[in-house]
């Protein structure tokens, strides 16, 4: 549905091309590319391995990062704290063409300031050159967070182009342009391009879908600064103000975009036309690039475009809930399926104890807690868990072969994992669930000498986790 939507919007002229990746913080489900990276002069068909301009996806992936990991938010970058900067509360016009003045810094500080700092919130380009000016060595730590600043020519054929001359920026700023031919390999934003050396903290950074997939579960899973940062920067810091901002980040708003989105939800926009939103309560992960600017940046209906891109990828979500005593008949039916390959392995009671019918399962309920994974209504997978031995036994997994390939097992683990947290987690597999052992070694089960070791005549062994 998503390919067949996005053609249509190729086909009317939205954009020449589109790659879009889409999935949990488990990983990408969905990816596809269409169109053509290149349109003009030659054509270049996009790939998934197509590399865009982020464009302000560069504000919240990289320069937020940094700005987050080397300065406190009360700290001031003349006259204006991080905090201000971060969420677009500084008083500063949304842009200028910094690049027409001898000294931008200056011409920022004297002609930027446009309104009572903190009454209102106005995206600015400003804010983020700012921080940008603050970080000593910006490209050079910028460079291992994700990325490409400044690619090298041999890329050029892998990356597509955006506009013929800077002639939108021109046009905005009353300026005469300042590059005149196809803009193919180097970042599109004029203040990055001539003062940033390729990236001035507004904009600059290049990547792939897949690249900002990743980047996008770095944030979801903390992995580049703290829980406690994470959530403080993708929750609303602006209440009352005309828009919901976080640090670096956008929240839902209601807008064409957006209005589909759990209000917990978190992303960013750019004008070359790429887009990232996070909706951490249903566990997705939408990143949408296009280069809807070349070869020229003509009005299009860019945010109905993203709203319905965000509507079709939720339509297609695989949800994870509690299970009910209504979902045992489904249950049963998933783990008959799950592990119909290895009816020849087991002994008839060894598979009688590990498929059970519905009786079973929903006694299983009132032990401890079963889950469900649903797509479009149906159960696709299942685990459960019980209080065991000072741990927390995991039992009872299966998911049906079509879901495979949906990372669907490492999200049921994490949800086990965060309902016992603080609780070893264990649990006993047989030797022939290849694709189900390296899942639990991949999310940090070890192998034990403990028992037991064998189930009604079919071996087994014990894994366990340690969670902090």
């Amino acid at each position: 549905m998503i390919d067949e939507f996005l053609q249509r919007e190729i086909d009317v002229g939205s954009f020449p091309s589109a790659v879009y990746a889409v999935g949990s913080s488990a990983g990408i489900e969905r990816e596809g590319a269409l169109g053509q990276a290149v349109a003009v002069p030659l054509r270049i068909p996009a790939t998934l391995e197509t590399i865009y301009d982020w464009a302000s996806l560069t504000k919240p992936l990289v320069t937020t990062v940094l700005a987050l990991q080397e300065l406190a938010l009360d700290h001031r970058i003349h006259g204006y704290t991080v905090r201000e900067l971060l969420t677009h509360t500084s008083g500063l016009r949304a842009w200028m063409p910094l690049y027409a003045y001898d000294d931008p810094i200056a011409a920022l500080l004297r002609e930027g300031p446009e309104y009572e700092r903190g009454t209102r919130v106005v995206y600015s380009d400003l804010n983020f050159i700012l921080l940008w000016s603050a970080i000593p060595d910006f490209l050079a730590k910028a460079r291992p967070i994700g990325g490409i600043i400044n690619p090298p020519p041999e890329l050029r054929p892998r990356i597509a182009a955006t506009e013929w001359g800077q002639r939108y920026e021109a046009k905005m700023g009353g300026i005469k342009p300042l590059r005149e031919g196809l803009i193919w390999g180097a970042t599109h934003d004029g203040n990055s391009f001539h003062l940033g050396g390729g990236c001035a903290g507004n904009a600059g950074l290049f990547a792939t879908a897949c690249d900002v997939f990743r980047m996008a579960q770095a944030w979801v899973n903390a992995e580049l600064l703290p829980r406690a940062v994470v959530d403080e920067a993708t929750r609303n810091l602006t209440p009352g103000l005309d828009d919901a901002r976080g640090l670096g980040w956008q929240l839902p708003t209601g807008s064409a975009a957006t209005s589909m989105l759990s209000p917990r939800a978190f992303g960013h926009t750019g004008f070359t036309g790429t887009s990232l939103w996070i909706d951490p309560d249903r566990d997705r992960i939408m990143v949408l690039l296009t280069n809807r600017v070349h070869p020229c940046a003509a009005p299009i209906a860019m945010q109905q475009i993203r709203g319905e891109f965000h509507r079709l990828a939720l339509e297609d979500a695989v949800e994870i809930r509690l299970a009910t005593p209504a979902d045992a008949a489904s249950i049963a039916d998933v783990l008959r399926a799950a592990f119909a390959d290895y009816v020849p392995q087991y002994t008839a009671a060894a598979m009688d104890a590990t498929v059970l019918d519905t009786a079973r399962i929903t006694e299983r309920m009132r032990e401890g807690p079963v889950w469900v994974a649903v797509h479009r209504g149906a159960v696709v997978g299942t685990a459960a868990a019980v209080e065991r031995d000072r741990g927390f036994y995991v039992r009872g997994m299966g998911v049906l072969p079509s879901a495979r390939g949906r990372h669907l097992g490492q999200r049921l683990l994490q949800t086990i994992e965060r309902h016992g947290r603080g609780r070893r987690l264990f649990l006993s597999t047989t030797p022939y669930l290849h694709r189900a052992i390296e899942l639990y070694e991949r999310f940090g089960f070890r192998r034990t000498d403990a028992g037991p070791h064998d189930l009604f005549g079919t071996p087994l062994f014990t894994m366990e986790k340690e969670v902090p």
